[in-house]
Formats: C-alpha cells, sequence, structure tokens
C-alpha cells in the first residue's frame, strides 16, 4: 500500500508532482540546483541523468523547462522510483523520462547512457550523524544509506559523456571532502555557489560544477541569499522557483 502522497504543482503550475506527505519532500534545494545547472550552460542537454532523483523533480524541471531534450533518473527506493514514473506520466513525458531503480553505483548495470549533464542533490549526512528516523524513506533522504558521496562522485564520473558537466548540491561544511573526491576522479571543479539562507548568515549549501579536462578555472560566483530582509524570496529565487529561467538556445 502506497503511503499518503501529496499532489503538488512546481515552477508556478508548470510541473504537475506527486510526492509522499511524509519522508523525502522537494525543497528549495532542487529547483535552486537545476537552475543552477541550465544558467552555466547556454543550449539545451541532450540527455540528463538525475543520481538519486526521489520522485524525479530535477529532471522534471529541466524537461519542462526546455533544458533538456531526455533525462534518465536514478532512484533506489522503490517508492521514489515509482512515483517518479508515475510523475512522468502525468506531464506527459514517458517517452522522454526514463526511471531506473538502482543505487548510484549500479545504474551503468542497467544501461543507463552517459549524460552530457549528470546532476545529483545526494543527501547530506552519513548515517553515524544524528538520530535515525524511524521512517526509512525518510532516513534515507537525510542520510546516506549504503552508499556515501564518493559513490555519487565515482559514478557521476562514470556515467559522463565527454565534455559533460557534473553538477551536485552538497553542505558548504563538507565542500572541501566534496571538491578533494571530484579531483580525485579527475572532475575539476569549475563553478562554485554558496547559498546562504540570508545575509549575514553562514552559507548552508554549495553548488559546484565540475568537468572532465583542464584542471584550474574555478568560478566562485556570487553567494545566493534565498530570503533579504523578511519572509519572502530574493528575486532571484524567487524567479527560479517560479520557473522564470533563461531561455536555451536551440542550437547545439
Amino acid at each position: 500500500m502506497l503511503p499518503a502522497l501529496t499532489h503538488d504543482a512546481l515552477l508556478a503550475n508548470r510541473v504537475r508532482y506527486t510526492q509522499p506527505t511524509v519522508g523525502y519532500r522537494v525543497a528549495v534545494e532542487a529547483p535552486l540546483l537545476a537552475h543552477f545547472a541550465a544558467t552555466g550552460a547556454s543550449r539545451p542537454f541532450a540527455h540528463v541523468v538525475d543520481l538519486g532523483a526521489g520522485p524525479g523533480a530535477i529532471a522534471l524541471m529541466l524537461l519542462v523547462q526546455g533544458w533538456a531534450a531526455r533525462a534518465t533518473a536514478v532512484e533506489p527506493a522503490p517508492l521514489h522510483a515509482e512515483l517518479a514514473a508515475r510523475n512522468a506520466r502525468d506531464n506527459a513525458l514517458e517517452g522522454r523520462l526514463r526511471v531506473v531503480s538502482a543505487v548510484a553505483g549500479r545504474a551503468l548495470e542497467q544501461a543507463v547512457e552517459p549524460g552530457d549533464l549528470v546532476i545529483t542533490n545526494p543527501p547530506y549526512f552519513e548515517a553515524s550523524e544524528g538520530p535515525v528516523s524511524p521512517t526509512p524513506v525518510r532516513d534515507a533522504a537525510r542520510a546516506f544509506l549504503g552508499s556515501t558521496i564518493a559513490d555519487f562522485v565515482d559514478a557521476g564520473r562514470r556515467l559522463l559523456a565527454q565534455r559533460g558537466r557534473f553538477v551536485v548540491a552538497f553542505p558548504a561544511a563538507r565542500v572541501t571532502e566534496l571538491l578533494e573526491l571530484l579531483v580525485r576522479v579527475q572532475l575539476h571543479p569549475k563553478r562554485l555557489r554558496f547559498v546562504h539562507p540570508r545575509p549575514g548568515r553562514e552559507a548552508q549549501v554549495a553548488f559546484v560544477e565540475a568537468k572532465p579536462g583542464r584542471r584550474g578555472g574555478l568560478v566562485v560566483e556570487p553567494p545566493m541569499h534565498v530570503r533579504l530582509g523578511g519572509e519572502a524570496y530574493a528575486a532571484e529565487v524567487d524567479d527560479a522557483l517560479r520557473g522564470r529561467w533563461p531561455a536555451p538556445s536551440a542550437r547545439r
């Protein structure tokens, strides 16, 4: 039996999205990460691989916004994989979004083709850090269970097409660890942006884009502040959440 579900809308009703009421739920990081990937490119991606996709929010948003021609959502939790397939149907994207039920490190065994964008918003903590949730799906969203951030980085490198981009969100406090893992597999960071809840507050999340090839060339972009003085989102965050994204070029 499926747990209680909610039927939500993302990007100002452009995406119909079903997700569990309890457990993993799409947060502000997912649309902001997808927007970060889009703003770093000029042309739409031919194939996007979303590692640890949950019910498919990032892949769905990139498809609907015209930034992906096709996508593969790789998700180990059966419930989330089922919901990702359902969300593809509800948004008339069955032929463009493939759902693969597998952990990140086993995606190649499922004949997932390389992506010119591999994107992931993985769990942020190790299972040993903090209390374990009594809800398995919620715990898997919070902490790595049966995998590590190194597994996600390794899988991303192996699934990346030549000249592709690997885009990842991770806690700002662990960004040094992430950068070291990327360089270890010859993915060289090219863009880095810290996300702060408000001006004057420490960054909570870092968005990183890395590419194979030459070292160097890292650009640290201006900080993103989710909110400014009150409870309203900052303008660029509001634009990202409402789907006011830059339009991709039709050329490839």
